[in-house]
C-alpha cells in the first residue's frame, strides 16, 4: 500500500478531545514526532522510552482523533509495517476549544509549561559548567553602563570576576546560556533586534541534524510599560 504524500497546510481542530491533545503536553508528547515525519510505532516508542504497547495504544487514539493517519505500509519478514505521519505539518486549536478563561491566560499558561522544561535543563547544565569553580552564591553586580545584575555563580574572584562565563564558552562546558537584562531602544533599533533574533533561528534551524533535539533554546523580547 502507498499513499501519495501531499503538500500539507494548517489544520484547524474541531473536536474537543483533539484540541485537549494539542493543548496538554503530556498528550501532545505523543503527536509531536510525527509530524512533519513519517515515523513506524516502534521507532517513535524508542525516541520516547515507552514501551511499543504504550505507544500503538497512543497512535491509535489519535488516528481515531484525525490528527495521525497511515501514509505507507512496508512488508518486512512478511508482516505489514505501517507508517504514520500527522494529517498536518501545523495546527489551529480555536480558543474556544480551550478551558482558558481569556487569550492572556492561554498565553501565560503556554509560557508557563515551556519555562518549567527550559529552567530546569539550565539549571542541570549550570551546575555542571561550574562543579569545578568553588561554592554557588548569588552576585549582585553593575555592569559598566550601569546597570545592576543578579546572576548564580560560583563566587567570583577579584582577579577574573567573569571566570564562571568564560568557563561557560569553553568547547569543553555544556552549551547553555542564560541571560535576562533591559535595555533602552528606541523603535527602530528595537525592530532591528527582533528581526536578528527571528534571523538566528532561521539561520540555526537550517544547521539541524537528523534526529531527535538536543537543545531547547527560547528567544523573547518585549517593551516595558512606561
Amino acid at each position: 500500500m502507498q499513499k501519495p504524500i501531499l503538500p500539507r497546510a494548517w489544520h484547524t481542530v474541531s473536536n474537543l478531545e483533539a484540541a485537549e491533545t494539542l493543548t496538554q503536553p503530556r498528550k501532545l508528547h505523543y503527536l509531536m514526532p510525527f509530524i512533519g515525519q513519517e515515523r513506524t510505532v516502534s521507532d517513535v516508542a524508542s525516541m520516547l522510552e515507552v514501551s511499543p504497547h504504550r505507544m500503538l495504544y497512543q497512535v491509535r487514539r489519535l488516528v481515531r482523533l484525525e490528527l495521525l493517519e497511515v501514509v505507507r505500509e512496508v512488508t518486512r519478514a512478511g508482516r505489514a509495517v505501517r507508517w504514520y505521519r500527522a494529517v498536518a505539518d501545523g495546527f489551529f486549536v480555536p480558543f474556544a476549544l480551550t478551558d482558558a478563561q481569556t487569550p492572556a491566560q492561554l498565553a501565560q499558561r503556554l509560557l508557563d509549561e515551556s519555562r518549567q522544561v527550559l529552567e530546569k535543563q539550565v539549571g542541570r547544565a549550570w551546575m555542571t559548567a561550574g562543579s569545578d569553580l568553588g561554592s554557588w552564591g548569588i552576585n549582585v553586580y553593575c555592569t559598566p553602563e550601569g546597570q545592576v545584575n543578579t546572576s548564580l555563580v560560583p563566587a567570583p574572584t577579584p582577579e577574573v570576576p567573569r571566570a564562571f562565563f568564560d568557563a561557560l564558552l569553553e568547547s569543553a562546558s555544556p552549551a547553555v546560556w542564560d541571560s535576562a537584562f533591559a535595555l533602552a531602544l528606541d523603535r527602530e533599533n528595537a525592530k532591528a533586534l527582533q528581526r536578528e533574533l527571528s534571523e538566528l533561528t532561521e539561520r540555526y534551524r537550517k544547521r539541524e541534524q537528523p534526529g531527535p533535539p538536543t537543545h531547547l533554546i527560547r528567544l523573547a523580547m518585549a517593551p516595558l510599560d512606561r
